[in-house]
């Protein structure tokens, strides 16, 4: 009887070793201080608009028995988020239905594993309503977990937006 426990107890642990485990992470939009930008002001009023049309988890990262998933339109809303903070500081004014708008869609996520460090690469998709379209790329690592390297990556890829003359040129247009 007390083998056919221990043989019990081995395999569940064997299975739960196994099985692994699933992480959905959404990024936090008060990890970091925003990152220097040119400062600019702007009195304009604008619409931020999430334009990422899927919502499924999308594998960013495995490591060891643990797998990463982001929801690329929950990400883009925390890009919407620190974007409206560091352009409302600005002046900016952000309403629905403005006839200024901007269109954000965080497009791709990539986690990666250094020998100290775990990394976030991210990329955002970013049209004007002027008809200008850039993609911006950003890279944050973090010796302490992923979570703040994605959270680095999401800030630092909207202040990589925010440094394009294109976009400054359209938010201070009136």
């Amino acid at each position: 009887m007390k083998t056919t426990k221990k043989r019990l107890l081995l395999l569940l642990i064997a299975l739960l070793l196994l099985a692994g485990c699933s992480h959905h992470y959404i990024p936090r939009t008060t990890t970091f201080d925003f990152e220097e930008i040119d400062e600019f002001l702007s009195n304009s009023t604008v619409s931020l608009i999430n334009d990422q049309p899927f919502s499924d988890d999308v594998l960013f990262l495995s490591r060891g028995t643990h797998d990463y998933y982001a929801d690329f339109k929950a990400w883009t809303e925390k890009a919407i988020a620190i974007t409206q903070r560091e352009i409302t500081s600005r002046g900016m004014k952000v309403v629905e239905d403005a006839p200024k708008f901007m269109k954000l869609s965080v497009m791709t996520a990539e986690g990666t594993t250094g020998m100290w460090q775990v990394y976030c690469e991210t990329s955002l998709r970013v049209e004007t309503g002027d008809g200008y379209v850039n993609e911006y790329v950003a890279k944050a690592g973090s010796p302490a977990s992923l979570q703040r390297a994605v959270d680095g990556a999401v800030m630092r890829v909207v202040a990589a937006m925010l440094r394009d003359r294109n976009i400054i040129r359209y938010l201070q247009a009136k």
